[in-house]
């Protein structure tokens, strides 16, 4: 296998993904759908003549978040794989901060695709409107990505004793579910008017 799992084939990776093993797992496909959620709007801002200032901005950041949440898949690996080799004893030090490290990689993931949401109201205001499905599949693709890393968040904070950190990370988390409601509610707006 590669160094890392972002040189696998589509193939490849999906063939890792259903195999017996823990990872890539969960937290990996959540970032990766992410990820094609902002090279979709990449996409549409390639096919879009800019009105305003903002469509290279735009582009740039897409291309940016993208990068990111493709390492992602790779950190989301990394730190379920440093979780299990400190799985033995539970209440250690060691497992305790590999928990938090898991955690931090899943508000990663979350706040990456968060970062897209203003991204996305002005593509499909702005747009190539040949391309407002890709926008509508994009935004849904991020709001899954954020929900889905949710998900990892809540169950490792079920094993985080340090409160200060679990109320901290589930205000982070708010916010970047509202993100995700935005993303949702573009998704339904252009899905509703087609």
């Amino acid at each position: 296998m590669p160094d890392s799992i972002c040189d696998l084939t589509i193939s490849d990776y999906l063939d890792a993904l259903a195999c017996k093993s823990a990872t890539p797992g969960g937290g990996s496909a959540s970032a990766l759908i992410a990820a094609q959620g902002a090279a979709l709007f990449s996409m549409v801002c390639e096919f879009t003549q800019p009105s305003d200032g903002s469509l290279s901005n735009i582009h740039q950041i897409c291309l940016i978040t993208q990068s990111k949440l493709l390492r992602l898949v790779q950190e989301d690996i990394d730190a379920f794989n440093m979780v299990m080799e400190c799985y033995a004893d539970k209440g250690s030090y060691q497992y305790e901060k590999a928990i938090e490290t898991a955690v931090t990689v899943s508000l990663n993931i979350m706040r990456e695709a968060s970062a897209l949401a203003d991204a996305s109201e002005y593509l499909s205001k702005q747009g190539n409107k040949n391309l407002i499905s890709d926008v509508a599949i994009g935004a849904n693709l991020l709001s899954a990505g954020i929900e889905s890393a949710y998900i990892n968040v809540l169950v490792n904070l079920k094993t985080i004793s340090n409160d200060l950190i679990s109320r901290e990370t589930k205000e982070q988390s708010r916010n970047y579910l509202q993100s995700s409601d935005r993303l949702a509610k573009i998704y339904r707006f252009i899905r509703d008017g087609l």
